[in-house]
């Protein structure tokens, strides 16, 4: 991850808390940066970057509405727009914040288990299902 952008990802993956704070930090900060990516219609001629970022803000409004309080409590980058030259490494960047959503709900489950409600387990499963086609829509299949 060379560019600032990719930096921030990477830092924000490795400081998220492994709670329900964390999962909404890592959802909107991804969201934001499909949208960014998905700005570029160069980038973006297949709509992949628009349709994950759509799964993102689903997901996103899953969390919130089991969790309301989340919007002010949680933090969130902003990475403004994809540096010149840096659309690869974005998009790998994005993967990799994808992915460790899906780490984040997996050890929020397995650390909580006694402790989650069953709507909270279901939230995270729903959100955990679209994270995932998110990522399957920005990770081609290997022919």
């Amino acid at each position: 991850m060379s560019n600032l952008w990719s930096r921030s990802i990477g830092v924000l993956i490795g400081q998220v808390s492994d709670d329900l704070s964390g999962m909404w930090s890592l959802l909107a900060t991804g969201r934001c940066a499909a949208l960014s990516l998905a700005s570029d219609p160069e980038l973006d001629r297949q709509l992949t970057f628009t349709f994950a970022a759509l799964e993102l803000s689903e997901a996103l409004a899953d969390l919130e509405w089991a969790h309301p309080e989340l919007t002010t409590i949680s933090a969130t980058v902003d990475l403004y727009e994809v540096p010149d030259g840096a659309a690869a490494d974005a998009h790998r960047a994005l993967v990799d914040l994808l992915t460790s959503t899906v780490g984040t709900a997996a050890r929020i489950l397995r650390q909580q288990d006694d402790v989650l409600a069953t709507g909270d387990i279901l939230c995270l499963a729903r959100v955990t299902h679209r994270v995932s086609a998110a990522h399957a829509l920005l990770v081609p299949e290997p022919s």
